[in-house]
């Protein structure tokens, strides 16, 4: 979470590179489905004139994709395209975030 005005916080993803595996981590197979990614998006969410990274989506070359985005609630992610992921609950709407591309196949 950062704040970005008075009362107003953003949600942000931050992403490393994980060398083993930690108790508290959670690791998700992809399987055979993303085996072949064709793109990649940085999702960013703009809110009191302030710019967030908040969000990733990956495409598979079956067209099949994996949303991660900053939960509605505190510390917490929405996820869609995994099963088991519970309900996909964003901090805002699909619609409201920008992409950038940050790798295509093409």
């Amino acid at each position: 979470m950062h704040d970005v005005a008075e009362r107003i916080e953003v949600g942000v993803l931050e992403f490393s590179w994980a060398r083993d595996v930690h108790e508290k981590r959670v690791f998700v197979s992809l399987g055979e489905r993303f085996a072949e990614i064709n793109s990649v998006l940085k999702l960013v969410i703009e809110e009191s004139s302030v710019f967030a990274e908040s969000g990733v989506v990956v495409s598979a070359r079956s067209g099949e994709e994996i949303v991660i985005v900053a939960g509605a609630g505190p510390f917490t992610l929405a996820v869609k395209g995994i099963e088991d992921c519970g309900s996909f609950d964003p901090e805002y709407e699909l619609a409201d975030y920008r992409s950038e591309t940050l790798y295509s196949k093409r």
